[in-house]
């Protein structure tokens, strides 16, 4: 079974880096892990850039498993930023070939802006931006 971790940020943080990047970053933020008894962190999720005036945060994820996000688990994602901090904008970066994830923000109404080798030399990096309302409105919240 996969739960979530509030209360091990600084580990959420070090998974998400050593996923993305094999350690060769840090990120600061707050880290919402989901775990699972046998394996540990299966996926994370770091809130960071937060911008209390302007309303927005940027949300960087990393998973194990595909199996870790359901409609509960994206609801938890979420509820942080929109309802504990009273967000109006949720921003992600993503890889052009990260088509799944791609295609989980597009099914909750985000907006993807495609900004060509902002990931690297030659592959896109796609900016998602979800706003409150429409999360709100969408089947996920």
């Amino acid at each position: 079974m996969i739960v979530p971790v509030y209360d091990h940020s600084d580990a959420v943080k070090v998974f998400v880096a050593k996923g993305l990047w094999g350690g060769r970053r840090s990120i600061e933020g707050y880290g919402l892990g989901f775990a699972t008894e046998a394996d540990g962190l299966v996926a994370g999720i770091v809130y960071h850039n937060f911008d209390p005036d302007g309303g927005v945060i940027e949300l960087t994820a990393y998973s194990t498993r595909r199996d870790w996000l359901n409609r509960n688990r994206l609801r938890a994602v979420f509820s942080y930023p929109f309802e504990q901090l009273g967000v109006r904008l949720c921003v992600a970066r993503i890889s052009e070939n990260n088509t799944r994830t791609l295609r989980i923000w597009r099914s909750f109404g985000a907006e993807l802006t495609p900004i060509p080798h902002l990931r690297a030399e030659g592959e896109a990096e796609i900016v998602a931006v979800l706003r409150r309302d429409t999360w709100e409105n969408s089947k996920f919240a």
